[in-house]
């Protein structure tokens, strides 16, 4: 009976991904770091006017070849757990055409993603890989704020 249960048990920790060699899981910061390229993410500034929120990143390529932000990363945010829609204008905005500026070796570039905001709750803001799984390398959380 013992070693029924035992067996049990062990067959659940496997199953669950529990075991004594197991990685504990990566503490999640501000600071995005994937292949050569590096994002942080800095500050945001709320637009009650036009109910938006601009989140600055810095942007750094530490590759050979030159890198964009937006094709580096895959940017999110989120209000109440809803995703939030990006409406950066990289057409008539310099500051958000700035994450399509290619950046060389070593340099690096201050640039920005607009959000439309849900409500006045805070936005967690997520930058995640540039692939389907979207794996979750950074976030922050920013209040939104009244000018």
């Amino acid at each position: 009976m013992k070693h029924l249960i035992l067996s049990l048990i062990c067959g659940i920790l496997i199953l669950t991904g529990c075991s004594a060699g197991a990685e504990p899981p990566k503490e999640i910061t501000d600071t995005a770091v994937y292949e050569q390229t590096e994002a942080v993410i800095e500050e945001a500034v709320t637009d009650t006017e036009n109910g938006t929120i601009r989140i600055y990143f810095t942007f750094k390529n530490n590759g050979s070849v030159g890198m964009y932000m937006y094709e580096s990363f895959a940017v999110r945010a989120f209000q109440d757990d809803v995703q939030l829609t990006e409406v950066t204008d990289i057409n008539d905005d310099p500051e958000s055409a700035s994450v399509l500026t290619e950046v060389k070796d070593g340099e690096s570039i201050r640039c920005s993603y607009v959000f439309q905001l849900n409500s006045a709750s805070s936005v967690e803001v997520r930058i995640c890989t540039p692939t389907a799984d979207e794996e979750l390398l950074a976030q922050k959380i920013f209040p939104v704020s009244e000018e």
